[in-house]
């Protein structure tokens, strides 16, 4: 059976219709994500601020910000010296970063 030119452009110009239509949905979807990313991230972000000013507040956590205080204060005292290295500037954020955590789980949980 042969097909005319005709009815061969018909096909191409439907297979062409259906890929744009796929492409557009993609995107579409595509920008969907990165809006709820983007709402996520910013709900992340706001309980994150939200959290730090409750700890701030708290006078029961006042103790361990005047322990993260004097460590900071340690820690620049010796930066002032020259006698901190790579491994003593490592193990400053380490303990940072568990400070940080064990206050926002003691705020959220």
């Amino acid at each position: 059976m042969v097909k005319t030119d005709e009815h061969m452009l018909k096909v191409k110009k439907q297979l062409i219709e259906q890929s744009a239509k796929v492409e557009e949905a993609e995107i579409r979807r595509k920008k969907a994500l990165q809006v709820e990313r983007k709402i996520e991230d910013d709900k992340r972000n706001k309980d994150a601020l939200e959290s730090i000013s409750k700890w701030r507040k708290n006078p029961s956590l006042q103790k361990d910000r005047e322990k993260e205080e004097e460590l900071l204060s340690f820690s620049s005292a010796r930066e002032k010296k020259g006698g901190v290295g790579r491994f003593c500037k490592r193990e400053e954020r380490k303990i940072q970063r568990r400070l940080s955590s064990k206050i926002c789980q003691e705020n959220c949980g």
